[in-house]
């Protein structure tokens, strides 16, 4: 990961709000939400106002809002109860993927490229929809302020 990318990320305290996602929702293994309802997911999307999809191929849930010339994607996955966040930003004309990933896998890259020696974080987890609600309200957040970095750095 570039020095760049790393600046970019720590601008807006990438580090310090994933881990607090992480680390403040986690729930037992038994007590897991199993299976999500797709119906009432959308709508919680849809409460926070977002367009959401669900991609039935890939088997995740989906917001893209286009700003300038830029395809932003939010992708979350909810399998047996563990919550996995996808950020990222395309460009909408070529179609190149600029920026973002897995937000688990960019936590470790970024304490790897800073030669920070701490534990992996868990992927959060939820057992009910008032957990994911606000699991969402906080990766929402997290989103947004990736959003604006990334329009900041390239706009």
């Amino acid at each position: 990961m570039n020095s760049e990318l790393i600046q970019l990320y720590d601008d807006f305290g990438f580090i310090e709000k994933y881990k607090n996602i992480a680390t403040r929702h986690i729930t037992n293994r038994d007590s897991r939400l199993k299976k999500s309802d797709k119906k009432r997911v959308l709508e919680i999307f849809e409460k926070m106002g977002y367009k959401a999809k669900y991609d039935n191929k890939e088997r995740f849930y989906k917001v893209r809002i286009i700003e300038s010339k830029y395809d932003f994607y939010f992708h979350i996955d909810i399998k047996y109860g563990l919550f996995e966040l996808l950020i990222g930003v395309i460009d909408a004309n070529s179609k190149k993927h600029l920026i973002g990933g897995g937000v688990a896998g960019i936590y470790d890259d970024i304490l790897v490229a800073k030669q920070i020696n701490e534990e992996r974080m868990p992927l959060p987890s939820i057992g009910s929809y008032e957990d994911l609600e606000s699991i969402l309200k906080e990766s929402l957040s997290l989103y947004e302020d990736f959003k604006k970095e990334v329009l900041k750095l390239k706009p």
